[in-house]
């Protein structure tokens, strides 16, 4: 089974929640990757991709290493504070150039 952090970011959509970027994001794909060990259709062997923020997440990840977690494939990993927006919104723009 493989998914893209996508699903593993939480406090995005209706959620009423504050988002801290860069900080839950190994414990919460931990928990996306115990949901999907669960259902009928999971072989409960997880393997991650993905790029820039989601591409961190990956990283993430590993500081806790989940048994159904086979591999991690991030490509162009994003690093706190490269390009997103950061205290009081000042940006740091080397994507930009």
């Amino acid at each position: 089974m493989i998914f893209s952090s996508h699903f593993s970011i939480r406090g995005t959509n209706a959620s009423k929640k504050f988002i801290t970027p860069y900080v839950y994001d190994g414990r919460n794909a931990n928990t996306v990757i115990d949901w999907i060990g669960k259902q009928s259709w999971s072989n409960s062997a997880v393997r991650m991709c993905g790029d820039s923020y989601n591409g961190f997440t990956k990283w993430a990840v590993t500081k806790k290493l989940h048994l159904a977690l086979k591999t991690i494939v991030p490509y162009v990993a994003g690093k706190p504070s490269m390009g997103l927006p950061t205290e009081n919104n000042i940006f740091i723009n080397p994507n930009s150039q």
